[in-house]
């Protein structure tokens, strides 16, 4: 049976997370998906405070690509935005090994952004009991990264909250929208739309929902539809 979708007062997986995006040249891209499944995702994994992680390909030719869309984009579950930080993590930027800097130095344009959780949130999915649980990060996301004029800002958030939220219970096979403000990276507003597969960013809902936002953001979004090639959790 399919689970009831609910906005939630409370987050589904924890209050930080971590998100770089950015593009590689083409000799990169495989050895790319291997550092991060045995270097870098275990390592946080290691330290705590990160219940799960993934690593996304942009879909080409999606009509989510809006703007300066780059190809890769990997996203860290964090318990709190206190675990991006804290020691244990900043020891391990602190003393990358060689393998890890050279593949910082290979990023092109890259985009990294450390985000705090602000409610309230859609879920169909249902969490994991406990605090700080999470279900992890499903095969489909749409990432939408916003500059909002202080102007408009109030009247962005009521219409989120009091419309847009509400209307994706319409949206099928659409698991969880989360928003997030950026404490580091810009724009800093930022929307993570997950989906259980890319045919539901054919649903008209969705569809509706999607012009419905891109009319009220004054510069229009920054934005991209992934596809998952890489997940894990703790």
């Amino acid at each position: 049976m399919t689970p009831a979708p609910m906005i939630g007062s409370a987050p589904s997986a924890g209050t930080g997370m971590l998100a770089v995006l950015c593009d590689l040249e083409p000799r990169w891209h495989r050895e790319f998906r291997e550092w991060l499944r045995d270097d870098m995702m275990p390592a946080r994994m290691r330290i705590g405070g990160f219940p799960a992680a993934a690593s996304y390909d942009r879909i080409e030719g999606a009509a989510e690509n809006q703007g300066g869309t780059e190809p890769f984009a990997t996203v860290y579950e964090a318990a709190s935005i206190g675990d991006l930080y804290g020691a244990p993590y900043q020891a391990l930027r602190a003393n990358r090994d060689q393998r890890d800097k050279d593949f910082h130095a290979r990023f092109i344009a890259p985009a990294r952004y450390t985000l705090s959780w602000v409610g309230p949130e859609f879920l169909r999915l249902p969490a994991r009991q406990g605090e700080g649980s999470s279900t992890g990060f499903a095969p489909i996301a749409v990432i939408d990264r916003l500059d909002i004029p202080e102007a408009a800002l109030q009247a962005f958030n009521m219409w989120l909250v009091i419309d847009y939220l509400p209307r994706l219970g319409a949206v099928a096979g659409l698991v969880r929208a989360r928003r997030y403000l950026a404490m580091e990276g810009r724009p800093r507003h930022v929307l993570l739309h997950e989906f259980e597969s890319a045919d539901a960013l054919a649903d008209p809902a969705w569809k509706a929902a999607r012009a419905d936002l891109v009319a009220h953001v004054p510069t229009g979004p920054t934005s991209g539809a992934y596809a998952r090639v890489l997940s894990v959790t703790s």
